[in-house]
Protein backbone atom coordinates (compact mmCIF):
# COMPACT_ATOMS: atom_id res chain seq x y z
CA UNK A 1 0.00 0.00 0.00
CA UNK A 2 1.41 3.38 -0.98
CA UNK A 3 1.04 6.36 1.31
CA UNK A 4 0.55 9.76 -0.25
CA UNK A 5 3.11 12.31 0.84
CA UNK A 6 1.58 15.36 2.46
CA UNK A 7 3.01 18.56 1.09
CA UNK A 8 2.15 22.17 1.71
CA UNK A 9 0.55 23.81 -1.31
CA UNK A 10 2.98 26.01 -3.22
CA UNK A 11 2.17 29.68 -3.11
CA UNK A 12 1.35 31.17 -6.50
CA UNK A 13 3.59 34.17 -5.82
CA UNK A 14 6.40 33.05 -3.50
CA UNK A 15 7.67 35.93 -1.42
CA UNK A 16 8.81 36.67 2.11
CA UNK A 17 6.10 36.84 4.75
CA UNK A 18 5.19 40.42 5.70
CA UNK A 19 5.30 39.70 9.46
CA UNK A 20 6.43 36.82 11.71
CA UNK A 21 3.87 34.15 12.56
CA UNK A 22 5.00 33.83 16.20
CA UNK A 23 6.29 36.14 18.91
CA UNK A 24 10.06 36.50 18.83
CA UNK A 25 12.98 38.50 20.15
CA UNK A 26 15.89 38.86 17.76
CA UNK A 27 19.26 40.33 18.69
CA UNK A 28 21.02 41.74 15.63
CA UNK A 29 24.55 42.99 15.09
CA UNK A 30 25.26 45.55 12.40
CA UNK A 31 27.96 44.26 10.08
CA UNK A 32 28.74 47.30 7.94
CA UNK A 33 29.13 50.03 10.53
CA UNK A 34 32.55 51.27 11.58
CA UNK A 35 31.72 50.18 15.09
CA UNK A 36 29.24 47.30 15.32
CA UNK A 37 25.96 48.15 17.02
CA UNK A 38 23.67 45.70 18.82
CA UNK A 39 19.96 46.03 18.03
CA UNK A 40 17.08 44.26 19.76
CA UNK A 41 13.85 43.73 17.84
CA UNK A 42 10.75 42.21 19.45
CA UNK A 43 7.89 41.05 17.23
CA UNK A 44 4.47 40.51 18.81
CA UNK A 45 1.99 38.76 16.55
CA UNK A 46 -1.30 39.74 18.20
CA UNK A 47 -1.62 42.62 17.82
CA UNK A 48 1.06 43.13 15.16
CA UNK A 49 3.63 45.21 17.05
CA UNK A 50 7.36 45.76 16.78
CA UNK A 51 9.61 47.12 19.51
CA UNK A 52 13.16 48.16 18.65
CA UNK A 53 15.79 48.92 21.27
CA UNK A 54 18.60 50.82 19.61
CA UNK A 55 20.98 52.72 21.81
CA UNK A 56 19.13 55.09 24.13
CA UNK A 57 15.87 55.09 22.18
CA UNK A 58 13.10 52.51 22.14
CA UNK A 59 10.58 52.61 19.30
CA UNK A 60 7.23 50.81 19.49
CA UNK A 61 5.13 50.54 16.33
CA UNK A 62 1.65 49.09 15.93
CA UNK A 63 1.93 47.77 12.37
CA UNK A 64 -1.84 47.73 11.83
CA UNK A 65 -2.63 51.30 12.92
CA UNK A 66 0.79 52.87 12.35
CA UNK A 67 0.76 54.29 15.91
CA UNK A 68 4.33 55.00 17.07
CA UNK A 69 5.67 55.54 20.59
CA UNK A 70 9.26 56.69 21.17
CA UNK A 71 10.51 55.91 24.67
CA UNK A 72 13.37 57.89 26.20
CA UNK A 73 14.30 55.66 29.18
CA UNK A 74 17.03 57.97 30.53
CA UNK A 75 14.47 60.79 30.79
CA UNK A 76 11.45 58.65 31.75
CA UNK A 77 9.56 60.27 28.85
CA UNK A 78 7.73 59.14 25.75
CA UNK A 79 6.48 60.76 22.56
CA UNK A 80 3.51 59.55 20.52
CA UNK A 81 3.55 60.11 16.76
CA UNK A 82 0.67 60.13 14.26
CA UNK A 83 -0.39 56.80 12.75
CA UNK A 84 0.74 57.75 9.27
CA UNK A 85 4.36 57.75 10.49
CA UNK A 86 4.42 54.07 11.41
CA UNK A 87 3.02 53.01 8.06
CA UNK A 88 5.98 54.65 6.30
CA UNK A 89 8.73 53.26 8.53
CA UNK A 90 10.91 50.84 6.56
CA UNK A 91 13.62 50.16 9.12
CA UNK A 92 11.72 47.62 11.19
CA UNK A 93 13.23 44.50 9.73
CA UNK A 94 10.07 43.78 7.73
CA UNK A 95 9.81 43.12 3.98
CA UNK A 96 8.18 45.80 1.84
CA UNK A 97 5.00 44.18 0.48
CA UNK A 98 5.02 46.42 -2.61
CA UNK A 99 8.36 45.02 -3.83
CA UNK A 100 8.88 41.90 -5.95
CA UNK A 101 11.34 39.39 -4.48
CA UNK A 102 13.05 36.34 -5.93
CA UNK A 103 14.35 33.39 -3.96
CA UNK A 104 18.11 32.89 -4.41
CA UNK A 105 19.09 30.16 -1.92
CA UNK A 106 19.21 29.21 1.75
CA UNK A 107 21.47 29.89 4.70
CA UNK A 108 21.70 29.08 8.41
CA UNK A 109 21.91 32.01 10.83
CA UNK A 110 21.80 31.86 14.63
CA UNK A 111 20.91 28.16 14.37
CA UNK A 112 17.87 28.72 12.10
CA UNK A 113 17.53 27.89 8.41
CA UNK A 114 16.36 30.79 6.28
CA UNK A 115 15.56 31.50 2.63
CA UNK A 116 17.57 34.23 0.92
CA UNK A 117 15.42 36.73 -0.97
CA UNK A 118 16.57 39.52 -3.27
CA UNK A 119 14.33 42.44 -4.13
CA UNK A 120 13.82 43.85 -7.58
CA UNK A 121 14.22 47.53 -6.67
CA UNK A 122 16.71 50.20 -7.75
CA UNK A 123 18.69 49.85 -4.53
CA UNK A 124 20.25 46.51 -3.60
CA UNK A 125 18.08 44.78 -1.01
CA UNK A 126 18.24 41.25 0.36
CA UNK A 127 17.01 39.36 3.38
CA UNK A 128 17.19 35.87 4.81
CA UNK A 129 13.85 34.81 6.29
CA UNK A 130 12.77 31.69 8.17
CA UNK A 131 9.62 29.79 7.17
CA UNK A 132 7.78 31.53 10.03
CA UNK A 133 8.70 35.04 8.85
CA UNK A 134 11.71 35.90 11.01
CA UNK A 135 14.23 38.03 9.13
CA UNK A 136 17.66 36.90 10.26
CA UNK A 137 19.76 38.96 7.88
CA UNK A 138 18.93 42.21 6.13
CA UNK A 139 21.17 44.11 3.75
CA UNK A 140 20.51 47.21 1.68
CA UNK A 141 22.51 49.63 -0.37
CA UNK A 142 21.24 53.01 -1.49
CA UNK A 143 23.14 55.90 -2.99
CA UNK A 144 26.40 54.06 -2.37
CA UNK A 145 25.75 53.52 1.34
CA UNK A 146 25.49 49.93 2.57
CA UNK A 147 23.62 48.90 5.69
CA UNK A 148 23.39 45.33 6.99
CA UNK A 149 22.48 43.46 10.15
CA UNK A 150 22.55 39.80 11.06
CA UNK A 151 20.82 37.94 13.88
CA UNK A 152 23.10 36.64 16.61
CA UNK A 153 20.35 35.25 18.86
CA UNK A 154 16.70 34.33 18.33
CA UNK A 155 14.26 33.64 21.16
CA UNK A 156 10.83 32.26 20.31
CA UNK A 157 8.49 32.90 23.25
CA UNK A 158 5.34 34.88 24.05
CA UNK A 159 6.07 38.53 24.79
CA UNK A 160 4.66 40.54 27.68
CA UNK A 161 2.19 43.15 26.36
CA UNK A 162 3.70 45.67 28.83
CA UNK A 163 6.85 45.77 26.65
CA UNK A 164 4.74 47.55 24.01
CA UNK A 165 3.43 50.32 26.26
CA UNK A 166 5.10 53.29 27.98
CA UNK A 167 6.17 52.10 31.44
CA UNK A 168 4.34 53.42 34.50
CA UNK A 169 5.84 56.70 35.68
CA UNK A 170 6.87 57.89 32.20
CA UNK A 171 5.69 61.38 31.20
CA UNK A 172 4.21 62.10 27.79
CA UNK A 173 5.95 64.83 25.80
CA UNK A 174 4.87 66.55 22.62
CA UNK A 175 7.02 65.80 19.58
CA UNK A 176 9.32 68.70 18.69
CA UNK A 177 7.98 70.62 15.64
CA UNK A 178 11.18 69.93 13.66
CA UNK A 179 10.65 66.18 14.19
CA UNK A 180 7.13 66.38 12.78
CA UNK A 181 8.34 68.46 9.82
CA UNK A 182 11.09 65.94 9.03
CA UNK A 183 8.60 63.05 9.23
CA UNK A 184 6.17 64.84 6.91
CA UNK A 185 8.98 65.37 4.36
CA UNK A 186 9.82 61.64 4.47
CA UNK A 187 6.19 60.75 3.75
CA UNK A 188 6.12 62.70 0.47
Amino acid sequence: MLAAAATAPARADPRPLPFPTQDATIIYQTITARRPVTLTFRFRVSPREVRTDIGRVVTIVDITTGHVVLLRPAEHRYIELPGSVGRTMRNLGLPDESVTYRETGTDTIAGHTCTVWRAAVPEALSLCQTADGLNLRLAASRHGKAVAMVATRVTLAPLDPALFQPPPGYTRSEPPPEMLQALRRRQK
